[in-house]
């Protein structure tokens, strides 16, 4: 069962759609795109491509200008009022971006109405790869932990020399990644976690970040399907991360209660 929490550590989610390239996106600026999405995201701004050759000698740049890069495309972005939620469209991808995920059923409506304009104004013959990415940062002063000892909050197989009574409250740094099949046999998940200082506050925290997703092309219309299986596996994930006290702090309750 979906829970939600009195005290997340969730900062941010992400889901990206790649398809083949589209030039019609990229030769003229999405009116009839942003027409369909400008009620949920009245803000608009427009990101020009990246440079590579800016800041380099002429004689390099003149060069690096005549190779075949894979230069990234102008990205146009939509934004909610309160900023809250971000679609990004270029010329090979639609992605969604919550700064402050609540529940999937929400993630998922946003989503599909987006989806629909992208399949509507530009129908992308399919997608090349599905993405859900989940940025988890637990900080222990938030939720009461502060005196908690890494491993009492995380799990042997993630906590590493955190765990360790000799070493411990010596280690300044640490960084794992993790891939992992999925039991579909088609999907992965790919983890990097660590500890990670807030820049505000100075306090040591734990990262878990963790990309779900599938490599290979998908119908248009079997993609939320294939995201509902990323989100349920990834559900899964985090809680296979973290122990059953830090689970409780958290104050985990049903999506449906009050």
């Amino acid at each position: 069962m979906e829970a939600r929490f009195r005290a997340p550590g969730l900062e941010r989610v992400i889901c990206q759609l790649q398809f083949p390239a589209i030039l019609k996106i990229s030769s003229a600026p999405p009116v009839a795109f942003q027409d369909s999405v400008r009620a949920e995201y009245p803000l608009f701004s427009e990101k020009p491509p990246l440079d590579i050759a800016s800041g380099l000698p002429p004689q390099v740049a003149a060069l690096m200008k005549g190779l075949p890069f894979n230069i990234p495309s102008t990205a146009y972005e939509f934004t909610s009022a309160d900023q809250r939620w971000t679609l990004t469209l270029t010329r090979e991808s639609l992605a969604l971006t919550a700064n402050r995920y609540e529940r999937w059923e929400s993630f998922k409506e946003h989503l599909h109405n987006a989806a629909q304009a992208l399949i509507e104004h530009y129908a992308p013959a399919f997608f090349t790869r599905i993405g859900l990415r989940y940025r988890d940062i637990i900080r222990r002063s938030a939720l009461g932990l502060a005196a908690c000892a890494w491993k009492e909050l995380l799990r042997p197989h993630i906590v590493g020399a955190l765990g360790s009574p000799d070493v411990a409250e010596a280690v300044l740094r640490t960084g794992h990644e993790i891939l992992i099949r999925l039991p579909d046999g088609l999907s992965h998940v790919l983890t990097h976690h660590g500890l990670i200082e807030d820049t505000e506050t100075k306090e040591i925290c734990y990262l878990i970040d963790a990309d779900f997703f599938l490599d290979q092309s998908t119908e248009t219309t079997d993609a939320l399907k294939r995201l509902d299986f990323l989100n349920y596996n990834g559900r899964l994930f985090f809680r296979w991360c973290i122990t059953d006290h830090l689970h409780e702090a958290m104050g985990p309750r049903p999506v449906h209660g009050h």
